[in-house]
């Protein structure tokens, strides 16, 4: 079995960011997925060791909304 990735929300986010800060963005690659509660986001890529870009929003029919920093996140 892989076990996922986890990492944390350093800043709010609201449905439309194009930019998500993490505590680390180890093991983050470009096309990868982070579980934001029920929303799913397709990432672009890493631009430096605490920040994602995002190429997707509400992937997989989820629904973009906005997250508070803290709670842990999975990432695939």
């Amino acid at each position: 079995l892989s076990v996922p990735k986890v990492t944390r929300l350093t800043k709010e986010i609201d449905a439309s960011a194009s930019t998500i800060t993490v505590t680390a963005t180890t093991g983050f690659e470009a096309g990868g997925r982070i579980y934001l509660g029920s929303e799913i986001v397709l990432i672009s890529g890493k631009i430096d060791d605490e920040r994602l870009a995002v190429s997707q929003r509400g992937y997989g029919g989820s629904t973009a909304q906005t997250h508070l920093p803290g709670g842990l996140r999975r990432l695939r």
